[in-house]
């Protein structure tokens, strides 16, 4: 039942934001996903919609999630589907297949038992001789690679 009143409530989100996008000034367009990367006047477009604080709270308690995330990454759980379902979008009218194929992607990675998690952030003043450096012991996929003349191709993936 969890799933049905997810999936539900998302519909209603999107339907919400393809009537946001309609709004003279958004920043949200059809064709144009992203990834949920802080961004607080994009993001405040989505999380002021009513249907917005119905599906996260309907997504925290589900065991698939609160497996596998603290719930208050919900928020940006649910940013996410509507950037996904923004760039399957090809007009501001619903098209119930980009729907179809949102929801069918993020419920087969939500049932997944292991997420990749990327995260980037920039270091100043930090010189090292080695091509890159593990930072965490206990992560050892955590490592800090030079920007300069590296292209982020392929991050975050298998």
């Amino acid at each position: 039942m969890a799933e049905v009143a997810l999936k539900t409530h998302l519909l209603a989100l999107m339907r919400e934001v393809l009537g946001q996008v309609q709004t003279s000034g958004s920043r949200l367009q059809p064709g144009q996903g992203g990834t949920a990367i802080f961004d607080q006047e994009r993001d405040n477009e989505i999380i002021g919609l009513p249907s917005f604080a119905q599906a996260v709270t309907e997504l925290e308690p589900l065991p698939q999630f609160s497996t596998v995330a603290a719930p208050s990454e919900a928020n940006r759980v649910i940013l996410q589907f509507t950037y996904d379902f923004l760039e399957r979008q090809s007009s501001s009218e619903l098209d119930e297949n980009a729907y179809k194929e949102t929801w069918s992607s993020f419920w087969d990675e939500l049932r997944r038992p292991e997420w990749t998690y990327l995260a980037i952030c920039y270091l100043e003043n930090f010189t090292s001789d080695a091509d890159f450096l593990e930072l965490a012991m206990e992560l050892p996929s955590t490592t800090a690679h030079p920007t300069s003349g590296r292209k982020w191709v392929g991050v975050g993936s298998d």
